[in-house]
């Protein structure tokens, strides 16, 4: 069984880039645009790593880190576009 791993990301092109190398190395992905549906995903599907975007319409990443921090310990990476 192969881990799973969520991207969190507005950018498409970016998150096509993140989804395409990941599949090729055989992890099994889910995309989500909108913050407000990470929680509930999270919660019901328990990924193994989350790439989480910073800016996203909804609620913002920072924001969705704390939240998942107060119940899981799934490794979560920040990610961003902006410099």
């Amino acid at each position: 069984m192969s881990e799973t791993i969520l991207i969190v990301e507005d950018e498409v092109k970016l998150a096509k880039v993140l989804i395409d190398y990941l599949d090729q190395s055989n992890y099994k992905t889910h995309h989500l645009i909108n913050g407000n549906e990470v929680i509930a995903w999270v919660k019901k599907h328990n990924p193994d790593l989350i790439l989480l975007d910073l800016m996203l319409p909804g609620t913002n990443g920072k924001d969705i880190c704390k939240e998942i921090r107060a119940f899981s310990k799934t490794p979560i990476i920040m990610v961003t576009a902006m410099i």
